[in-house]
């Protein structure tokens, strides 16, 4: 029953962003639009919140691998020198069964209940590659980060609504990818611009570089793992409400555009009820040299709250000083600053130092929890998800 409840939990939040994220795609438009699509859907956005507020509360959390990661994900991550023995290979050069990623996703057979190991060989693949609903179990592995990427430059400046200017959108089920990379070389006037958008349940990522400006990466939904992952931008580079676990990542500050700011997180979760949240534990947060050269300095952040139930915490982890002593920023004027949760915990570098940090109530409430005399172990983690 306890997993069931926990699977119900995850489907009915899931059913929540999507409702919440094509409100967003209405939200620059002009005319009556966006408040009838709004008035379509609330009734059943009423009744998704009432069935989630039914049901009891759970608890996630650990310092290790979360549970939910299991079988040849859990092997890979395990043991990165272990081989899988790949059902297609995709070659630039012709030598192995399709020459671009997306055909070979196509010969994958719908809802597969065994892994779909893909092998991509060198090369920059220019294509735009989706992993539809119903293509599940797909394991995308490569020869590394650096030597074999996914490149896209779609931008919002270009009409096109952030969630389609993706260069990797995930839909389908435990999708896991390892020793890839994913760009979207859209430059930061482009303003929002996708490199990955995940939303199907249980995504695995092992040793993925994401590259991007404004909205690189976009956890949007269900559960999804990362694991010595690097992840750069500028705006709200990290962003969506999934229930999602950063262990041993890098995360890169790059130099935005003239006047603007960085933040590094901006969580989404706008429902009580909600089990998005945002966990990174045991990263580290640095900088490019453009950014940290730049006259006058640009100021940056570990995240602002870009719904009102925002959540995130981020612990034992090196934070550079190039982060402002506040720590973290506001979205619009005080919104969502009562009700917002951000903490920090056991965190270390120059930029770790919280004696300067905003004073907003809720953030305080963990300072407390940070004294080392306390002995709290990572399952710190465990008081947000419910709350």
């Amino acid at each position: 029953m306890d997993y069931i409840i926990g699977e119900v939990k995850i489907w009915l939040s899931g059913a929540i962003s999507d409702k919440d994220t094509c409100f967003d795609a209405f939200a620059k438009t002009n005319g009556e639009s966006k408040e009838k699509v709004r008035e379509m859907l609330k009734t059943s956005g009423r009744m998704l919140s009432k069935c989630l507020a039914m049901a009891p509360r759970q608890l996630l959390g650990g310092e290790n691998i979360p549970d939910y990661v299991k079988g040849h994900a859990r092997k890979l991550i395990e043991n990165p020198k272990i081989a899988l023995k790949p059902n297609v290979v995709v070659a630039q050069d012709g030598s192995g069964n399709f020459e671009t990623i997306t055909e070979a996703v196509q010969s994958v057979p719908l809802q597969s209940k065994v892994p779909f190991v893909i092998l991509v060989k060198r090369g920059i693949y220019k294509e735009y590659v989706m992993i539809p609903k119903m293509i599940d179990n797909v394991v995308l592995i490569r020869e590394g980060p650096l030597i074999t990427r996914i490149s896209g430059n779609k931008g919002f400046e270009d009409g096109i609504q952030t969630a389609f200017t993706a260069t990797l959108t995930v839909e389908g089920r435990l999708f896991t990818a390892k020793d890839i990379g994913v760009e979207n070389t859209r430059r930061p006037e482009g303003h929002q611009a996708l490199a990955v958008r995940a939303t199907g349940d249980l995504g695995i990522y092992y040793n993925v570089h994401m590259d991007g400006y404004q909205d690189t990466l976009c956890p949007d939904k269900n559960r999804q793992f990362f694991r010595e992952c690097r992840i750069s931008g500028t705006v709200d580079f990290i962003f969506g409400n999934a229930v999602t676990a950063f262990q041993k990542c890098v995360m890169v500050v790059r130099k935005p555009m003239p006047s603007q700011t960085c933040e590094v997180t901006a969580q989404g979760r706008d429902e009580t009820n909600v089990t998005g949240i945002t966990m990174i534990q045991g990263y580290n947060i640095t900088a490019e040299n453009d950014f940290l050269d730049a006259k006058p300095p640009i100021q940056a952040y570990l995240g602002r709250p870009w719904k009102t139930m925002s959540r995130t915490i981020i612990m034992h982890s090196t934070i550079d000083g190039f982060i402002s002593p506040d720590g973290w920023y506001p979205w619009d004027g005080n919104i969502g600053l009562d009700t917002l949760f951000y903490a920090e915990y056991k965190n270390y570098g120059p930029g770790a130092d919280t004696s300067k940090r905003v004073d907003w109530g809720v953030y305080n409430t963990l300072r407390m929890m940070r004294q080392p005399s306390h002995g709290l172990p990572s399952y710190i983690l465990l008081l947000i998800i419910g709350s």
